[in-house]
């Protein structure tokens, strides 16, 4: 008799995206709003964000989906004295909850991992929650296909966002 496994990894992450994001992000947060409402920029991807959860599959996240998810402040954002921890992948299991949130930490200006037991349903839940809240799944859909409801992925990049936000700054 065989056995099935099931096993789940996230995608290589593009860590110099994810540093330029985040070695950026008040900058990203302060014009959260016209992210969100500019297709262009909400919708760049970055490989290595989203959900990796065994028997769920991978979730992945756009730019716009993370930065509602951290404008939100909900699973996916953690604050504890002066560090600020931004979540960009969630991996484990919704069976037992356990999992590993991969986040970038203000204070140490680097990665890190969130330390939580359980949450691997929350991280999903909030997802789900948040394609809903911005139309991108029926809000009757009670169980949507959290990895087809996006659009087309931008033709820009993390650095092309920065320039253009930084311009709008009059920074160079």
């Amino acid at each position: 008799m065989s056995r099935v496994k099931f096993g789940i990894s996230n995608d290589p992450a593009d860590y110099e995206s994810l540093r330029t994001l985040f070695e950026n992000i008040d900058l990203v947060m302060r014009h959260r709003d016209m992210i969100l409402a500019t297709p262009e920029l909400r919708d760049i991807r970055v490989a290595g964000c989203g959900t990796f959860l065994l028997y769920v599959g991978p979730i992945r996240l756009s730019l716009g989906d993370l930065v509602w998810l951290w404008k939100d402040e909900c699973f996916w954002l953690e604050r504890d004295g002066n560090d600020t921890r931004y979540a960009f992948c969630a991996v484990g299991t919704p069976l037992s909850g356990a999992h590993a949130m991969h986040c970038w930490s203000t204070l140490a200006g680097d990665f890190n991992y969130l330390d939580r037991v359980r949450g691997a349903i929350l991280s999903v839940a909030d997802v789900g929650r948040c394609r809903r809240e911005r139309g991108m799944v029926a809000a009757d859909n009670d169980i949507p296909n959290l990895r087809t409801c996006q659009p087309p992925a931008s033709s820009l990049t993390v650095p092309d966002m920065i320039a253009a936000l930084k311009a709008l700054e009059g920074v160079s």
